[in-house]
């Protein structure tokens, strides 16, 4: 057992330094980063093939005052738009769910929405990064029905 744990720990820690200079974001499988905006906070992808992916953020609003946590499966369009050099742009959409803690203080209510989210990715030619720029629309199911909102401006880096 501890020989299969030794082969396992090099395998990881030699599949996750190989290449890392260079190398494309989407040559790799999982990113981890931050996102900016509404809501602020940790952010991260695991890809399950070249066009569909899972994300998964841990966020606090500032608008709403609350933390939440949202996953979405998205799907990526892969027709390689080359705008500006350095990088593919990389529209996708999905659809996902969002639980909010504290939604609301006064009633220690929390809260259950659906989300749409609409963006496009960067990933650069000269590293193992994405940037991104995402819309999120939502609509609010718990404790009250109501439109939800959001956007941010992130990056991951690949391992």
């Amino acid at each position: 057992m501890r020989r299969y744990n030794l082969i396992c720990g090099l395998f990881l820690a030699v599949y996750m330094g190989y290449g890392s200079g260079g190398v494309r974001a989407e040559t790799k499988t999982l990113g981890l980063g931050l996102s900016l905006g509404e809501p602020t906070g940790l952010s991260g992808k695991l890809f399950i093939d070249d066009s569909h992916a899972i994300a998964a953020g841990l966020s606090f609003s500032f608008i709403d005052d609350n933390l939440h946590l949202h996953g979405d499966y998205l799907l990526h369009f892969r027709n390689r738009l080359t705008l500006l050099e350095g990088g593919d742009w990389i529209p996708y959409v999905g659809v996902g769910g969002k639980f909010r803690i504290w939604h609301n203080k006064a009633t220690g209510d929390d809260g259950l929405s659906i989300r749409i989210p609409l963006g496009i990715a960067v990933h650069l030619d000269i590293a193992p990064l994405d940037v991104f720029f995402e819309f999120v629309p939502g609509m609010r199911l718990l404790p009250a029905t109501d439109a939800d909102l959001g956007a941010a401006l992130g990056a991951r880096w690949y391992f």
